[in-house]
């Protein structure tokens, strides 16, 4: 709840300032880690190594999402922060030698 209030108080703080329409931030360390315990049991151990890369570059795990509006449309921007990018590499990289 005490997050809530907090969020609540922040809002109105920022009142009147222009923010885009939609923006969304995922920590993929943190969703990988809640995969390795909630997914079926076979794919638990890649999510686990996953939440093992992602581990090895803190505060450099997210990928966000921005929407904004223009002239007759919406332009996204994806943003893929650097150890999203090199756990993705080192994953590939393994996934070529495991057959």
């Amino acid at each position: 709840m005490d997050l809530v209030k907090t969020a609540i108080d922040k809002s109105s703080e920022l009142a009147g300032k222009a923010v885009p329409p939609l923006r969304i931030t995922l920590d993929t360390e943190k969703l990988a880690k809640l995969l390795a315990v909630v997914s079926k049991e076979e794919d638990r151990p890649k999510a686990a190594l996953a939440a093992d890369l992602l581990a090895k570059s803190p505060s450099q795990d997210h990928v966000t999402l921005v929407a904004s509006p223009i002239e007759s449309g919406v332009r996204l921007r994806l943003e893929v922060e650097p150890g999203v990018l090199k756990a993705l590499g080192m994953a590939a990289s393994g996934a070529g030698k495991r057959k």
